[in-house]
């Protein structure tokens, strides 16, 4: 493994805020989100930094194109701290929706802290009530996205998007 990247938060709200799957209200004089970056790839900057909850207006623009409309998002400047130049194709993007659709009986996972590590991970279609993304409840890091956003996804060749396929 290669570190390519380091991307600093500078300002806002706590990153954590964003993965509860609720809609977040900024309290009336809370910083706005601002983030630095050392970046020593060519083209810079993945996609999505997940750490962050961080994507490119690109990738959202596609995951809205696709029928994601459960998207929250703020802006969120990335300076170049070698260049000292501002790059504003970037959000943080708290994604609305925490479904407990995991299938236990039949993912198999392991336990990390108070949620699961799945290793196998079935989802259930009734419990994931057609959304087209949502974060998983019994493990909040994961995303869960249609077939047909991962398409358009996939098509996007995005940087830093990994696509695992799961079983409905």
């Amino acid at each position: 493994m290669e570190l390519t990247a380091f991307v600093d938060k500078e300002t806002g709200p706590a990153i954590f805020s964003m993965i509860e799957g609720r809609f977040y209200e900024m309290d009336p004089g809370e910083e706005a989100f601002a983030f630095s970056f050392e970046d020593w790839q060519d083209p810079p900057l993945l996609d999505f930094i997940s750490a962050q909850c961080l994507m490119s207006r690109a990738l959202v623009t596609t995951l809205e194109e696709a029928g994601v409309d459960n998207l929250q998002k703020f802006d969120a400047p990335m300076t170049d701290r070698e260049k000292d130049e501002i790059n504003h194709g970037f959000c943080v993007v708290n994604v609305i929706g925490l479904v407990e659709a995991a299938d236990m009986d039949s993912s198999e996972s392991l336990p990390l802290g108070s949620g699961e590590v799945f290793t196998k991970l079935v989802v259930d279609k009734e419990k994931a009530q057609g959304l087209l993304m949502f974060r998983l409840a019994e493990s909040q890091t994961d995303l869960i996205v249609h077939e047909r956003v991962a398409n358009a996804i996939n098509a996007g060749d995005f940087r830093g998007v990994t696509l695992t396929p799961v079983s409905a």
